[in-house]
């Protein structure tokens, strides 16, 4: 049980490590977001008008005063250069619109929408060049982390392994023990539950079993089962205990994974 108290130990403190590098990765991955769209907002500003403009890191949207819907959106695509994403194109797209009356509204649309497409046309290099600014740096800044995230991984798979191991033989010492293992119900829920023993044998209110032997691969178990059921004339509960040839050891390992609060 030592052992076993070491390596839970050992895989919180891995984990613990591993949740501080991942919120370090996740701030950095917002402050590149926010920094892109800072780099839109240089460029587009936030209004035109009675236009404002809603900007994130990869779209530019434009909507009139408070309306919910936007008129002109202008999204930014990155795609995977090797190992990493860059911004390469910019795309324009706004939903058809057919007036009842031309009005002096619309010059205002059409002269916001070439405001708009006329900073793309005019800067339309240096933007994508300003965002692949922000990523090269960030991408930078996190693979100073990869190292350290990759050994973690690594050491988190070994030492998670290693507590199933360890928790199969400590299994297997209980189920051989004298007194093989033993499940108690909970005060609001008296229900034990059921065993497959066979492709078509499930054994019902199992409260116990133990091993008496192993086949040499390992794979099935000798068991003897102890169930309970009522007395109906005593209305008390009783015990039976049946022996069980050649059980699969993975059905055992299930039943009492399932089960393992209830292991007394």
């Amino acid at each position: 049980m030592n052992r076993m108290k070491s390596l839970l130990k050992k895989l919180n403190e891995l984990n613990n490590e591993n949740s501080n590098l991942d919120i370090r990765v996740e701030n950095l991955r917002k402050r590149k977001k926010n920094e892109c769209k800072l780099i839109l907002e240089k460029y587009f500003g936030k209004t035109y008008g009675d236009y404002s403009y809603d900007i994130s890191s990869e779209r530019v949207s434009v909507k009139y005063k408070d309306n919910r819907y936007s008129i002109v959106d202008l999204y930014f695509y990155t795609s995977w250069k090797g190992e990493n994403m860059s911004y390469d194109k910019i795309e324009l797209s706004m939903p058809s619109f057919r007036p009842d009356n031309i009005e002096v509204w619309i010059i205002d649309r059409f002269q916001m929408l070439t405001s708009i497409t006329s900073i793309v046309v005019t800067n339309e290099k240096s933007i994508i060049n300003d965002l692949n600014s922000i990523l090269i740096k960030y991408d930078n800044l996190t693979e100073t982390f990869r190292d350290d995230m990759r050994y973690l991984r690594d050491t988190i798979k070994v030492t998670e392994s290693d507590i199933s191991i360890l928790k199969k033989e400590n299994m297997i010492e209980k189920l051989f023990d004298v007194n093989g293992i033993s499940l108690v119900t909970d005060e609001n829920d008296n229900t034990l539950p059921s065993l497959q023993l066979k492709w078509d044998w499930n054994m019902n209110s199992v409260s116990g079993i133990k091993a008496t032997k192993m086949s040499a691969s390992g794979k099935s178990v000798d068991l003897e089962v102890r169930t309970r059921f009522r007395d109906y004339n005593s209305n008390e509960f009783q015990f039976k205990t049946t022996e069980v040839e050649k059980v699969r050891f993975d059905n055992v390992e299930s039943f009492l994974r399932r089960n393992e609060k209830m292991i007394g």
